[in-house]
């Protein structure tokens, strides 16, 4: 496995060190996205608890600043 992460860095013109951290800020960026896929769906599934229609002013004051 080395030698082969060797060869993938020296393909990409980067040190193993820069490799094996991209490989783990992707897999950290993965772990979090299936995540909070999950919680989404989980959400998704009661529809009575996401309900959200009552911030729908405050988020169009946010997003619009002073002209809402």
């Amino acid at each position: 496995m080395y030698s082969a992460a060797q060869e993938v860095a020296r393909h990409k013109r980067m040190s193993l060190n820069a490799l094996m951290q991209e490989s783990l800020a992707q897999a950290i960026r993965v772990a979090e996205e299936q995540a909070r896929y999950e919680g989404y769906t989980l959400l998704g599934k009661d529809l009575e608890s996401c309900d959200l229609d009552f911030a729908a002013a405050a988020q169009a004051e946010v997003m619009l600043g002073d002209d809402a």
